[in-house]
Protein backbone atom coordinates (compact mmCIF):
# COMPACT_ATOMS: atom_id res chain seq x y z
CA UNK A 1 0.00 0.00 0.00
CA UNK A 2 1.13 3.53 -0.69
CA UNK A 3 1.45 5.97 2.17
CA UNK A 4 -0.65 9.07 1.56
CA UNK A 5 0.50 11.12 4.55
CA UNK A 6 1.98 13.82 2.31
CA UNK A 7 -1.35 14.25 0.49
CA UNK A 8 -3.24 14.36 3.77
CA UNK A 9 -0.75 16.88 5.17
CA UNK A 10 -1.08 19.07 2.07
CA UNK A 11 -4.87 18.87 2.25
CA UNK A 12 -4.72 19.97 5.89
CA UNK A 13 -2.36 22.81 5.04
CA UNK A 14 -4.60 24.05 2.23
CA UNK A 15 -7.79 23.73 4.30
CA UNK A 16 -6.41 25.63 7.30
CA UNK A 17 -4.83 28.26 5.05
CA UNK A 18 -8.06 28.87 3.16
CA UNK A 19 -10.10 29.21 6.35
CA UNK A 20 -7.61 31.53 8.07
CA UNK A 21 -7.02 33.73 5.02
CA UNK A 22 -10.77 33.96 4.42
CA UNK A 23 -11.24 35.04 8.05
CA UNK A 24 -8.52 37.67 7.61
CA UNK A 25 -10.28 38.99 4.48
CA UNK A 26 -13.59 39.20 6.36
CA UNK A 27 -12.03 41.57 8.89
CA UNK A 28 -10.23 43.44 6.09
CA UNK A 29 -6.69 42.30 6.95
CA UNK A 30 -4.06 41.38 4.32
CA UNK A 31 -3.63 37.75 3.34
CA UNK A 32 0.12 37.50 4.11
CA UNK A 33 -0.38 37.74 7.89
CA UNK A 34 -3.19 35.22 7.44
CA UNK A 35 -0.78 32.75 5.88
CA UNK A 36 1.67 33.39 8.71
CA UNK A 37 -1.03 32.68 11.30
CA UNK A 38 -2.07 29.56 9.36
CA UNK A 39 1.55 28.37 9.43
CA UNK A 40 1.70 28.92 13.17
CA UNK A 41 -1.52 26.96 13.63
CA UNK A 42 -0.41 24.10 11.38
CA UNK A 43 3.20 23.86 12.54
CA UNK A 44 4.84 21.76 15.23
CA UNK A 45 4.38 24.47 17.88
CA UNK A 46 0.69 24.87 17.11
CA UNK A 47 -1.74 22.03 16.51
CA UNK A 48 1.01 19.88 14.92
CA UNK A 49 -1.21 18.95 11.96
CA UNK A 50 1.74 18.01 9.74
CA UNK A 51 2.92 14.47 10.51
CA UNK A 52 6.31 14.45 8.74
CA UNK A 53 8.15 17.74 8.37
CA UNK A 54 10.86 16.08 6.24
CA UNK A 55 8.44 15.40 3.40
CA UNK A 56 7.02 18.90 3.50
CA UNK A 57 10.55 20.32 3.62
CA UNK A 58 11.32 18.69 0.25
CA UNK A 59 8.30 20.43 -1.26
CA UNK A 60 9.36 23.76 0.22
CA UNK A 61 13.01 23.45 -0.82
CA UNK A 62 12.11 22.75 -4.48
CA UNK A 63 8.97 24.76 -5.22
CA UNK A 64 9.90 25.50 -8.82
CA UNK A 65 10.47 21.84 -9.55
CA UNK A 66 7.20 20.85 -7.87
CA UNK A 67 5.20 23.50 -9.72
CA UNK A 68 6.84 22.57 -13.02
CA UNK A 69 5.99 18.90 -12.46
CA UNK A 70 2.37 19.64 -11.58
CA UNK A 71 2.03 22.02 -14.53
CA UNK A 72 3.55 19.49 -16.92
CA UNK A 73 1.16 16.76 -15.78
CA UNK A 74 -1.90 19.01 -15.96
CA UNK A 75 -1.00 20.54 -19.32
CA UNK A 76 -0.15 17.11 -20.74
CA UNK A 77 -3.49 15.69 -19.64
CA UNK A 78 -5.31 18.76 -20.94
CA UNK A 79 -3.67 18.33 -24.36
CA UNK A 80 -4.40 14.61 -24.29
CA UNK A 81 -8.08 15.46 -23.88
CA UNK A 82 -8.28 18.34 -26.36
CA UNK A 83 -6.38 16.95 -29.36
CA UNK A 84 -8.48 13.80 -29.91
CA UNK A 85 -11.67 15.83 -29.59
CA UNK A 86 -10.47 18.35 -32.17
CA UNK A 87 -9.30 15.52 -34.45
CA UNK A 88 -12.82 14.08 -34.30
CA UNK A 89 -14.20 17.49 -35.37
CA UNK A 90 -15.91 18.39 -32.08
CA UNK A 91 -16.39 22.10 -31.39
CA UNK A 92 -13.48 23.85 -29.66
CA UNK A 93 -15.57 24.61 -26.58
CA UNK A 94 -16.44 20.93 -26.08
CA UNK A 95 -12.83 19.97 -26.70
CA UNK A 96 -11.54 22.43 -24.11
CA UNK A 97 -14.11 21.34 -21.53
CA UNK A 98 -13.12 17.71 -22.09
CA UNK A 99 -9.45 18.61 -21.62
CA UNK A 100 -10.20 20.46 -18.39
CA UNK A 101 -12.29 17.59 -17.06
CA UNK A 102 -9.59 15.06 -17.87
CA UNK A 103 -6.89 17.22 -16.32
CA UNK A 104 -8.69 17.61 -13.01
CA UNK A 105 -10.29 14.22 -12.44
CA UNK A 106 -7.41 11.81 -13.13
CA UNK A 107 -5.33 11.96 -9.97
CA UNK A 108 -8.35 12.17 -7.72
CA UNK A 109 -9.82 8.96 -9.15
CA UNK A 110 -6.53 7.11 -8.60
CA UNK A 111 -6.45 8.26 -4.97
CA UNK A 112 -10.07 7.19 -4.47
CA UNK A 113 -9.39 3.78 -6.01
CA UNK A 114 -6.33 3.21 -3.84
CA UNK A 115 -8.17 4.23 -0.69
CA UNK A 116 -11.07 1.99 -1.71
CA UNK A 117 -8.69 -0.96 -2.04
CA UNK A 118 -7.14 -0.17 1.34
CA UNK A 119 -10.61 -0.10 2.93
CA UNK A 120 -11.55 -3.39 1.26
CA UNK A 121 -14.21 -1.81 -0.95
CA UNK A 122 -12.41 -2.67 -4.20
CA UNK A 123 -10.76 -5.98 -5.03
CA UNK A 124 -7.07 -6.11 -5.89
CA UNK A 125 -6.49 -6.78 -9.58
CA UNK A 126 -4.74 -10.00 -10.44
CA UNK A 127 -1.92 -9.76 -12.94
Amino acid sequence: MTDHTVLIDLLGIFAVSIVVVFAFHQVRLPSIPGFLVAGAIIGPHGLNLVSDLGQIRVLVEHPTLMLALVAAVLVGKFIAGVLPMLALKYPPRSSILTGVALAQVGEFSFILAQEGRAAGLLAEQQR
